[in-house]
This record gives C-alpha cells, sequence and structure tokens, in this order.
C-alpha cells in the first residue's frame, strides 16, 4: 500500500521535509548510489551496500565483511 492511499492529502514536500530532518538528527543517512539515485538510509552504523544490477535492489553489507583497499578491481566495472 502507498502512502498517497493511506493518506491522501499529505504532500512530497512534506515527505522530504520530515525525511531531511531525520537526516539531521542522526536518524537516518543519506546515501547517494549513483547520479540521480539518493535513498534515506535508516541503518547509520558504517556499513558498504551491495546493489543489484538486475533488480536495483540495495542490500546492506556489515562493514567488517568486505576489506577495501583503494586498489582497482579487475572486474566488470558497469
Amino acid at each position: 500500500m502507498k502512502v498517497r492511499d493511506r493518506c491522501p492529502t499529505l504532500s512530497r514536500a512534506t515527505v522530504y521535509n520530515t525525511l531531511n530532518l531525520l537526516t539531521e538528527k542522526g536518524l537516518l543517512r543519506t546515501q547517494f548510489l549513483k547520479e540521480g539515485v539518493i535513498v534515506f538510509d535508516p541503518h547509520v552504523a558504517p556499513h558498504h551496500h551491495f546493489i543489484d544490477v538486475e533488480t536495483g535492489k540495495v542490500f546492506d553489507i556489515p562493514w567488517d565483511a568486505v576489506k577495501v583497499t583503494g586498489e582497482k578491481s579487475s572486474g566488470d566495472s558497469r
């Protein structure tokens, strides 16, 4: 069910103003996943994201599960 179905008078501006306030208070983090795509993430502890390029789903990966070296990968760089 979409929010608009439950509360048709709720404006998009109210939703984004509330999300931005929650971000300012540290209850959400904004994540820039790719150009033009920003998500609000309730998982504020350090972690990585895995994005399934087929479905667009975003998965949280524990920080310690991935070693980031800064070296270039030999894999596909979509």
